[in-house]
C-alpha cells in the first residue's frame, strides 16, 4: 500500500499543493486530473523520490523512501515520465539497458517484453530504431521498459498524450490488465478545464 499523508508539494520559487492525502492498494488505480501548472508531474517525481526526499508523509508498505533506500524505492515506486527518452540503438537494446546496471535485481525478460509489445499493438519492432520510432510507438516502448523492471507502483504522467483513440484504448486495455495482476497505478491527465482543480477520480472514469 502506498500511503500520502498531508504531503506538501512546493518549488523554490513557491508553493504548488498543500495537504495532499491518499492511498494506493495493490490492484487498484487511480487518475489525478487537473489542468496544467497544478503540480501534478511535480508530485509524482516527488513520489518517485526525484524531486527531492517525500519525507515520512510517504510511505510503501510502512517504510519512507530514506528508509527503504532511494534505488530500491525507484524500482519500487517507478515514475514514466510523459515524454519518453530512447537511447542510441535498437528497441531491444532500449528495454535490456535497465538490466545491465549494477543495481539490477533481475535480468532482462525479452519473452514478457515481446508478448506486451504485441499486446500494444507493436509487433515486430525489437530489432528497430528506437530513435525512429514515432511519439506514440515511444511512449508505447517506455511503458514497457518500466514495467519490465517490476514495479509495484506506477506513476504514469499522461502516457496516451500523443496516441489516437484507438491506441489509446488499447494502452488503457493494456494498463487494466496489469492492474488486474495487482500493479497499483497513478495515473495523470492534463486534460482538465482551465479553471479546474486537482481531482483524484476511478480510472478510466
Amino acid at each position: 500500500m502506498l500511503h500520502v499523508r498531508s504531503l506538501d508539494v512546493t518549488l523554490p520559487e513557491r508553493p504548488l499543493l498543500r495537504g495532499v492525502s491518499f492511498e494506493l492498494a495493490p490492484g487498484h488505480a487511480l487518475t489525478l486530473r487537473g489542468r496544467s501548472g497544478l503540480g501534478k508531474s511535480t508530485l509524482l517525481r516527488l513520489l518517485a523520490g526525484l524531486h527531492g526526499d517525500p519525507g515520512e508523509s510517504v510511505t510503501f508498505e510502512g517504510a519512507s523512501a530514506r528508509a527503504t533506500g532511494f534505488p530500491t524505492w525507484r524500482r519500487r515506486v517507478t515514475y514514466l515520465a510523459q515524454t519518453p527518452t530512447m537511447l542510441e540503438g535498437s528497441v531491444r537494446e532500449n528495454l535490456a539497458r535497465p538490466f545491465s546496471y549494477r543495481s539490477a535485481t533481475a535480468t532482462f525478460d525479452e519473452i514478457r517484453a515481446k508478448a506486451w509489445l504485441d499486446a500494444l499493438a507493436l509487433p515486430d519492432v525489437l530489432d528497430r530504431d528506437a530513435k525512429s520510432l514515432s511519439g506514440g510507438e515511444k511512449q508505447r516502448v517506455h511503458l514497457v521498459r518500466a514495467l519490465l523492471g517490476g514495479p509495484r507502483v506506477l506513476l504514469a504522467d499522461e502516457p496516451t498524450a500523443s496516441l489516437d483513440p484507438e491506441t489509446r484504448t488499447c494502452v488503457l486495455d493494456f494498463v487494466d490488465a496489469r492492474v488486474a495482476e495487482g500493479l497499483a497505478v497513478l495515473f495523470v491527465r492534463h486534460d482538465a478545464p482551465a479553471d479546474a482543480t486537482l481531482d483524484l477520480e476511478a480510472f478510466r472514469a
